[in-house]
């Protein structure tokens, strides 16, 4: 089962980390994460949730809350560097990320059935390898290729636009 993707392609992550290779004076925390993985396939198939193989990896009733693994006092100092910089007028958009911790008692699969059962995303995925799981459940397709034509569709700081510069303030 599945939908097949005969032109292949490429499944993984690039973490914001990342970032500094392209911008070499912008210093990341230090994350235990690699920066990206990608893995390259000749061949994609995608499974909706009902052709997922659950086996004994049933979702978990409920999930411990997640603690925070940074201060807040140094979030809230991020907070107000990217206030100055907006200021400035040096960016217009930021993602501020924060990292959470929870034990895992449950396995990637089920704790990915049970995010998925809150509200299902059509960009969630579950990418699993022996040393690292990612859970996504994204309502956002930031970039889709479709007939040779890539598309940037990001949803974080996107407004229409209006027909003239006065309708744009009030769009």
């Amino acid at each position: 089962g599945g939908q097949r993707y005969p032109q292949g392609g490429a499944i993984g992550y690039i973490g914001y980390e990342a970032g500094r290779y392209v911008e070499p004076t912008w210093r990341p925390l230090a994350s235990f994460l690699p920066d990206w993985r990608l893995v390259f396939y000749e061949q994609l198939v995608r499974q909706s949730d009902a052709e997922l193989p659950l086996g004994d990896h049933a979702a978990p009733e409920t999930i411990e809350v997640p603690c925070s693994a940074g201060e807040r006092a140094a979030h809230e100092a991020g907070v107000s560097k990217l206030l100055g910089y907006i200021a400035a007028g040096d960016i217009y958009q930021a993602n501020l990320t924060h990292q959470f911790e929870v034990p895992a008692h449950h396995t990637p699969l089920a704790l990915y059935q049970r995010l998925r059962s809150f509200g299902p995303a059509p960009q969630s995925a579950l990418l699993q390898w022996d040393d690292l799981a990612v859970i996504s459940n994204s309502p956002e397709t930031f970039l889709t290729l479709h007939n040779g034509r890539l598309t940037a569709t990001p949803i974080k700081g996107t407004a229409p636009r209006g027909l003239d510069a006065k309708s744009d303030v009030t769009a």
